[in-house]
This record gives C-alpha cells, sequence and structure tokens, in this order.
C-alpha cells in the first residue's frame, strides 16, 4: 500500500484524502463538549485529577452502579491493556475482531471464530479471559442478551468475561453489558467515549467491574494519563445525550442506506449494528482504487474491509466510486 494512503488511514494527516478507515465521528463536537474544553485548557499547567472523581460519580450515577464499580483510563484501548497484563491466563477473543486484541495480549491471545459456540469452546482450564467485542468490530454482528446468558452460565467461575462495547450506542437489541454485570461479578464492562460521544482525540474509556477487579486494574494503569481536556468533555458529553442520541440515529440511518446501496450494485454486506460497514473478502484492490479517489478504507488481516459512515457527502462519493469499482 502506498505509505501516504496507509499514515492517514491510520490518522496521521489526510491531506487531500476523506477518511473512512477509523470510525471517527462525522459530526462536531456536542454541545457543550468545546467550551468544557476550552475552560480546561486555560488550566493547562495543573495536573489532571488521577482518579477522575468527577467523571467517575458521573459514570456510576447515570449507570447506577456504585463509583467504586468504576474506573477511567486512556480510551477503552488502555483499559483493555491493563486486564490484559492482569490476566495470568490466556485471553480467547473472537477473530476478526478488534486489530489491538492480539498485539495487547502477546503470547496470551487465543483467537477464535466470531461465533459464541467457537470462542466457548476455546476456553479452557488455561484461560483467564474471555473477550467479546460487542457490536464486535470489524465485522458489526452483535450478541444478544439471552445469547451471552448462556455462555456464562456455562464458563468456569475464575474465568473473567470482558464486553468490550465501543460500538454499543448503534445495535439493535444488543445486550447490556452493565446489566449481565449486576448478576454476575465475572462480567467487565469496557465503554468508550470515542464513538458514539464523538471524542476519539481526547481518548476517555471506563471500566465497569467488580471493586476488587477495579482496584488490581487500577495499579496497572500510569497515573495523569486522562487529561483535563479530557475529563472535562467526557462530563460535558454524558450530559448530551438526548443530542448524543440524534446523531447516533443519523450514523443509523446513513448506514442502513449504504449498505442498501452497495447491496443493489452486488456487493455482498451482512448487517451492520455499528457506525462501519464489513465487506468481507480480500480488499487490497478496492482500498487501493478507492484511495486513488481520495477515499481511505481499511482492510483487516486479508479478511475484508470495513467502511465507516461519514457525512452525507462523504458517503454519497463512495458510492459513486464504488459504481465504478470494476467487477
Amino acid at each position: 500500500m502506498n505509505q501516504d494512503w496507509h499514515r492517514a488511514a491510520l490518522g496521521g494527516p489526510a491531506h487531500d484524502f476523506f477518511r473512512l478507515s477509523l470510525n471517527e465521528s462525522p459530526f462536531e463536537p456536542l454541545p457543550g463538549v468545546a467550551l468544557a474544553v476550552a475552560d480546561a485548557v486555560l488550566k493547562a499547567g495543573r495536573s489532571p485529577d488521577p482518579l477522575c472523581t468527577e467523571l467517575s460519580a458521573a459514570i456510576a450515577e447515570q449507570l447506577s452502579v456504585g463509583v467504586e464499580n468504576v474506573l477511567v483510563g486512556a480510551g477503552s484501548s488502555a483499559v483493555l491493556q491493563g486486564l490484559f497484563l492482569l490476566s495470568e491466563g490466556k485471553v480467547v477473543h473472537p477473530w476478526p475482531s478488534f486489530e489491538m486484541y492480539p498485539l495487547m495480549a502477546g503470547a496470551k491471545a487465543v483467537p477464535a471464530a466470531v461465533d459464541l459456540e467457537a470462542l466457548r469452546a476455546a476456553v479452557d482450564e488455561t484461560t483467564g479471559l474471555l473477550v467479546l467485542c460487542n457490536p464486535n468490530n470489524p465485522t458489526g454482528t452483535r450478541w444478544r442478551t439471552e445469547e451471552l446468558e448462556r455462555v456464562l452460565s456455562g464458563l468456569p467461575d475464575d474465568v473473567t468475561v470482558v464486553l468490550d462495547e465501543a460500538y454499543r450506542e448503534f445495535g439493535d437489541e444488543c445486550a447490556d453489558g452493565v446489566e449481565l454485570f449486576r448478576t454476575d461479578p465475572r462480567v467487565c464492562v469496557v465503554r468508550t467515549f470515542s464513538k458514539a460521544y464523538g471524542l476519539f482525540g481526547l481518548r476517555v474509556g471506563y471500566a465497569i467491574a467488580a471493586p476488587e477487579l477495579i482496584g488490581r486494574l487500577r495499579m496497572t494503569l500510569l497515573p495523569f494519563l486522562v487529561s483535563s481536556a479530557g475529563q472535562a468533555a467526557a462530563l460535558a458529553a454524558l450530559k448530551a445525550e438526548v443530542e448524543m442520541r440524534r446523531s447516533v440515529a443519523q450514523i443509523c440511518a446513513e448506514r442502513d442506506a449504504m449498505r442498501a446501496s452497495l447491496l443493489e450494485l452486488g456487493w455482498e454486506i451482512p448487517r451492520s449494528h455499528a457506525s462501519f460497514l464489513w465487506l468481507p473478502g480480500e480488499g487490497e484492490p478496492l482500498v487501493a482504487f478507492l484511495a486513488e479517489r481520495g477515499i481511505l478504507v481499511r482492510e483487516v488481516a486479508s479478511l475484508g474491509v470495513r467502511i465507516s459512515v461519514g457525512t452525507p457527502e462523504q458517503n454519497k462519493s463512495l458510492i459513486e466510486a464504488m459504481r465504478e469499482f470494476p467487477a
């Protein structure tokens, strides 16, 4: 792949491209976020709250959990990395899924098909964590509550189930990990402000788990990594729940319209419950074709191409370009 395309697709300077490769929010910040960040910058010379006290309390109140069940980190990736470091056993995860799982788990990683039976079968006496990305990135598939309850009922007591819910707000009938956590302390829920709340660049995520796990997890995370601006932005974003839900609905409508258009063009695209579409199959020719037309999308492990939902104008340009792709 052309190095300029590659760097831009991963978050570098986009220049003349527009980027549908990183599942970024296509919208301006939610109401109150920009002002909160501007106010926080005025105090940039002071340390951020290492315990994210106010934000942790706000999350706990919104989700009706104890503040002792909440840990805020520098994005959900930082929280996940801490969990992987803590695990003395193997880390079973779906594949294809979030590309950071095998990188963070290293030799402990045990990939399995994106199928609950296959994932459950991969769990054995050496397993410490079972990670389920729900909805799954990049396939966009999701699991319902009853499906995850069946998996939990058959797992050993010493296996922690990590539910990575980065895209949960976009899912239809998607299991709610926090509700599962209320009845099963083996569940650890990881969420982020990067996607639905549009704070990707400010790096704020969190875990909901039993106090004992939260305490151990806190010891793995370096202090002061969640900036004052990030904490202030997340607090403001929580207060803009109505506007967040409205923007999520718009993204979902665009996503479904894009899928309908691509199905008409003959592409086989599964229904998505996230903020992107998944085109199974080897996709390097398509990635290059679109990049030559100024559109960046993401090939994942030579298994398919993930296309993020952008602005309506960007999505229209994508469909027009896909019409020209040689079958």
